[in-house]
Order: structure tokens, then sequence, then C-alpha cells
């Protein structure tokens, strides 16, 4: 079975590309809160510098770097290159 946790970590951050990355689950419009996880599938990798921005203010990191439904279409891009069709 593919585990998208361990991939995830295997990848630069999806924003500036630094290795030692976090895999981020998403959080959904008006969410936040801790313990409200999103699922495996909707995890992206950055790294601590903008994993902690992004919980910062998700506002204001879309704005800076774009949607976090784009980083995850781009971590996708990015799994399916390294493992193919087995990161679905």
């Amino acid at each position: 079975m593919f585990d998208r946790l361990k991939a995830i970590r295997k990848l630069p951050c999806v924003v500036c590309a630094n290795i030692g990355v976090d895999p981020h689950h998403l959080i959904q419009q008006g969410d936040g809160r801790v313990g409200g996880t999103a699922p495996d599938s909707e995890t992206i990798p950055l790294c601590r510098v903008h994993h902690n921005e992004l919980h910062a203010s998700v506002s204001a990191f879309e704005w800076r770097f774009g949607t976090q439904q784009a980083l995850l279409a781009k971590t996708n891009r990015w799994l399916n290159i390294c493992y193919g069709d087995i990161a679905q």
C-alpha cells in the first residue's frame, strides 16, 4: 500500500524547494483548529517556515503562494512523477 505521508516527507517544500518538510494537512476555509485534520490524501510538503506561516494566517499565505488546493495539485503531480499511478 502507498504511504503518502512517507512519500511527502521525501519531497521538497512545495513553496521554496527546501528539504526537511512536514506533511501539512489542508485547512478548509474558516477552519484551522487543532484536531480538525483533513485526510492524508490532502497533504502537501511544507518546510517548517512555510508551515508556521500558513498556520499564522491562511489568507496571507494563500495570497502570497497560491491556494492550498493549487499546491495540492502541484504535490500530486510530483507524486505521480515519482511514484506513478500508485500515488492516487
